[in-house]
């Protein structure tokens, strides 16, 4: 097995995403809305940038390349630090983590990661942050700055 000193990431692309596929969530009890989505196709990189609008049905993050995995595969820890979102529960957080599992080809794993904002209770300006570890090991951090005085355009929001 590799040593997580070996083990880099890239972040190679980022910024607004939109859907391509069937839009679809799975259970997940530690992010705000209770629910990981996911789609049946991809997520189409539309615009590069750090600066986010705050609008409904935005999606933003990014495409990542890691490095000097064990070839099969390899469960990484997510964890997304946000401003402060009062749950579907009632509870209020600002930050969520949980693992997930990718497939590593030739000792890297290529993927991307995003958020979309599709609840009322998302709609919350401030710094977002995604970061990826492997065995502790911090491999992954972008910020991202969600506010409304950062302008929209048509083909960057997906309902």
């Amino acid at each position: 097995m590799n040593s997580k000193d070996q083990v880099t990431g890239e972040i190679y692309r980022y910024g607004l995403y939109e859907n391509v596929g069937e839009y679809y969530t799975e259970n997940n009890s530690a992010v705000p809305s209770g629910k990981i989505g996911k789609t049946t196709g991809h997520a189409r990189h539309v615009r590069q940038t750090d600066q986010i609008p705050l609008v409904f049905g935005v999606r933003f993050g990014y495409d990542f390349r890691i490095h000097g995995l064990p070839d099969d595969s390899v469960t990484l820890k997510c964890v997304v630090t946000h401003p402060p979102i009062t749950r579907h529960d009632g509870k209020t957080q600002t930050r969520f983590e949980y693992e997930t599992e990718f497939k590593v080809v030739d000792g890297i794993v290529e993927n991307g990661a995003s958020y979309y904002i599709n609840h009322d209770y998302e709609m919350v300006a401030g710094t977002w942050t995604r970061s990826y570890y492997y065995e502790g090991k911090l491999i992954l951090h972008k910020t991202f700055e969600v506010s409304s005085r950062y302008k929209i355009k048509p083909q960057d929001v997906t309902y």
